[in-house]
């Protein structure tokens, strides 16, 4: 699986606002938190549950899941009615200026997912979103950065810039967001955008996993495969190298 696979499947996942207290949204989170770890049965309920309540986010992973058969059987039937709901209640959020639904709208076009592929249409949303997410970046809104980030390192309505990823990935990353200090891992683990450095990969995917909720099994697992590349001293340099930075951060 190449590393730009990689960073597809996972670039739905980090978005989650929402109404507090919405019941659609309760289950749509707990269909997130299920889908990430791949227990797609679970997903599946939640999902169902907040997307027949209304929520577009839901409406789109279902659309996913029976695109690509994820704990069910694939229908492209059933793939394409979930995303043209999603699609609708998008196209009213992004309307009115919601840079998420936005960016999902780019993602919807640029793919095909329950349309047909649109270039164009997935760059004036992209570029959209871009408008307001720098706003909300250099805000320090770390939910922001890592999109940007995002969408540098996929070329989602800019130029693909690597370096750019890493520079708006390091700064979610340093206020201790997990998705973004595990991609850095990604980054360091490849080479991309920065030399390649299995201390300071392992010293993200370990910090990644220490600073998300109930831990993070993806950067479990590249800090375990990881560590067989790397020698006895590496791996003492990443765990002080992380022990620092929590010390430093707290």
């Amino acid at each position: 699986m190449t590393i730009r696979l990689l960073f597809l499947i996972f670039t739905f996942l980090l978005f989650s606002a929402g109404p507090l207290g919405n019941f659609a949204f309760a289950d749509y989170e707990r269909g997130l938190a299920a889908f990430e770890r791949g227990d797609y049965a679970t997903a599946l309920k939640e999902f169902l549950e907040s997307a027949h309540d209304g929520e577009a986010k839901a409406q789109y992973y279902l659309g996913l899941m029976y695109d690509d058969g994820l704990g069910i059987p694939e229908d492209d039937t059933e793939a394409v009615r979930w995303y043209r709901l999603a699609k609708e209640q998008l196209l009213v959020a992004a309307d009115q200026g919601d840079a998420e639904a936005q960016y999902y709208l780019g993602n919807m076009y640029d793919y095909g997912l329950g349309i047909p592929e649109d270039d164009t249409e997935a760059v004036r949303w992209y570029r959209l979103a871009k408008e307001q997410l720098l706003v909300a970046a250099d805000q320090e809104d770390v939910e922001a950065q890592f999109r940007l980030g995002q969408m540098y390192f996929l070329g989602q309505g800019v130029p693909q810039d690597y370096t750019e990823a890493v520079k708006w990935w390091h700064l979610a990353a340093d206020q201790g967001f997990a998705w973004a200090q595990y991609n850095l891992g990604a980054m360091y683990q490849y080479g991309y955008g920065v030399p390649v450095d299995y201390v300071l990969a392992y010293m993200w995917f370990d910090l990644a996993d220490r600073n998300k909720i109930g831990g993070f099994s993806l950067a479990v697992k590249a800090r375990k495969a990881l560590r067989k590349k790397m020698t006895r001293a590496q791996r003492k340099k990443a765990k002080k190298l992380s022990q620092e930075w929590l010390e430093e951060h707290r």
